[in-house]
């Protein structure tokens, strides 16, 4: 036995895990070109608060500053020579150099007049501005008169002053400074703390309908339920009408001829005597008496057959897709399981290939119906089948006797028939060119089925050119009760019977087809259906309906497929 096939539940596990997976593999993808762009960004930052830095510094004024005398010193401005204090401005050679080699993109500054400088990558200056700029500060801040005379000290310790006259020895407060130059970009702060949720967003528009899933698993058969109690004894029913009389008995056989008696003596002449009285009437027989019985009695009447209470009430909501099980060789053919197991065939498959044959192929379990690895052949010895529309019941095979109006019901057990039963009207082969298939592969007279409420047959009859169905006694293969159908005769591809309704498919031989009509053959009314049934190989010749697993059994062009099934019951 080989591994067994991944379930629809796991399969759908393995699936959710890959989801989740590919969104951590994002997720993760997305924080490293975030975190890679946040690097590229402070690196560009850095490099272009260094440029600035850079630009400031080459334009500061050179001035020293020396407090002397105390707190009341004089204040001493001197530059690097007489030029720069009457406002020349004088290039350094070497601070000249280190500007016109500041980079402009890819290409070095020619120095010329109108050379421009890169502050950033994103922002230029021209360096005759620039030269401007710095030559006025250095301007504004030599442009002082000379310096005056020393003042009087005054030892303030020496004199008693009040507070108020102190304050008139001092000299009125100077101007206010000039408005400083912005500071630098300061570093991103801290995040802020946390904002209230906001208001809950409008509900989004509802999404479209997700494809139908696959059926789950059949569970586990449930145990044995404790046998109930006995329960009352029901009233007597009412008294039956008589029944017909019977048949007259056979008469009995004429008793032995007596023997001659002797010679009597010669009478007397005697007087000629008068008439007697007439005698009286003699009794009537016993077959007399029936026959006067008979044609007095009334006739008896057979009541019409009806179906059984139906089990339960369903219809087809969808049809899923066909699942490949595996190849034949041969294109017309049926593939069974028990619809109806016990514990001997819950396991198995059977195969019959061809239209005719003797041979029925038995599969120990599904990994053996997969590889073909046969269990065992059981050979139908003077009764041949005929048609795909064969079914395997509660451990039994039923099919037709090929070129006769019988059907037959073989234990599998033992491979033998156990009952044959003729149906006169049955349609059996074509006559004088006349071709009474059930459908339009021309594959079958007879198709068993069967549901919740037994065994069925849809069989073509001799007496008209509709389709007919049966409820039959599994056992006898007697007809309980049969209808036929307003659906003429191979004008469907194929049909099945589901909660005591036959559906029939539009077509056999084309790839996308659908379930077109319902008929319910407890009260004959019809629905027509517009229900996908796909045919991914072109040429369905068998289609049986599996109760036990709610799903299609089909044969399409050599290849054995399930078809899982949603119902709704009503």
């Amino acid at each position: 036995m080989g591994d067994a096939k991944p379930t629809p539940r796991k399969y759908a596990r393995e699936r959710h895990l890959e989801v989740h997976i590919r969104y951590v593999y994002i997720l993760l993808s997305c924080l490293v070109l975030c975190m890679a762009a946040l690097s590229v960004f402070l690196v560009v930052c850095f490099v272009e608060l260094s440029t600035l830095k850079e630009a400031i510094s080459g334009c500061k004024d050179v001035l020293e500053v020396s407090l002397q005398d105390g707190a009341f010193g004089d204040t001493i401005l001197t530059s690097r020579d007489e030029d720069q204090m009457y406002g020349h401005f004088v290039e350094n050679s070497e601070d000249d150099q280190l500007r016109r080699k500041r980079r402009a993109g890819f290409h070095e500054g020619s120095g010329a007049d109108d050379d421009w400088m890169w502050m950033s990558s994103f922002a230029r200056i021209p360096v005759k501005t620039i030269k401007s700029y710095c030559k006025e500060a250095q301007m504004y801040c030599a442009a002082k008169g000379p310096k005056g005379d020393p003042g009087e000290v005054l030892d303030i310790s020496l004199v008693n002053l009040t507070s108020s006259q102190l304050e008139a020895l001092r000299g009125p407060p100077g101007q206010p400074g000039e408005k400083g130059e912005p500071g630098l970009i300061g570093l991103k702060g801290d995040p802020g703390e946390k904002g209230d949720s906001g208001d809950d967003g409008v509900s989004g528009l509802k999404g479209e309908q997700g494809d139908i899933g696959l059926p789950g698993i059949p569970g586990e058969k449930g145990e044995t339920g404790k046998k109930g109690s006995k329960g009352e004894t029901g009233d007597k029913g009412d008294i039956g009408p008589q029944g017909p009389i019977g048949k007259p008995g056979i008469q009995g056989e004429t008793g032995p001829k007596g023997e001659p008696g002797s010679k009597g003596e010669s009478g007397v002449d005697g007087k000629t005597g008068s008439q007697g009285p007439k005698g009286e009437p003699g009794l009537c027989s016993a077959i007399c008496s029936v026959e006067s019985v008979i044609a007095t009695s009334p006739p008896v009447t057979t009541p019409e057959p009806t179906f059984p209470p139906k089990a339960s009430e369903c219809s087809i909501d969808v049809l899923g897709k066909p699942v490949f099980i595996r190849l034949s060789q041969s294109m017309f053919g049926s593939w069974m399981v028990d619809v109806k197991p016990n514990s001997k065939t819950a396991n198995k498959f059977w195969i019959m290939l061809d239209l005719e044959g003797t041979n029925v192929i038995e599969f120990a379990g599904v990994d053996n119906f997969e590889k073909n690895i046969v269990n065992r052949n059981i050979t139908l010895e003077g009764s041949p089948y005929y048609g795909t529309g064969s079914i395997v019941y509660d451990g039994h095979l039923y099919f037709q006797w090929a070129g006769e109006p019988k059907v037959v019901r073989l234990k599998l057990e033992t491979g033998e028939v156990t009952t044959v039963r003729q149906i006169p009207e049955l349609a059996h082969k074509t006559f004088r060119g006349v071709k009474r298939h059930l459908y339009t592969s021309e594959s079958s007279f007879v198709d068993f089925s069967a549901d919740d409420n037994g065994l069925w047959m849809i069989y073509s009859s001799e007496r008209h050119s509709n389709v007919s169905v049966a409820l039959m006694d599994p056992v006898t293969l007697d007809i309980i009760k049969s209808v036929d159908l307003n659906v003429p005769l191979s004008s469907k591809g194929n049909a099945f019977i589901v909660c005591g309704k036959m559906y029939t498919i539009r077509h056999h031989n084309r790839l996308n087809t659908f379930l077109d009509e319902e008929v319910n053959l407890w009260t004959g009314v019809s629905r027509q259906l517009q229900i996908k049934f796909h045919n991914p190989y072109g040429n369905t010749v068998m289609l049986s309906y599996d109760t036990r697993n709610l799903r299609l059994l089909s044969w399409d062009n050599g290849r054995q497929l399930r078809t899982p099934m949603l119902l709704k019951r009503n």
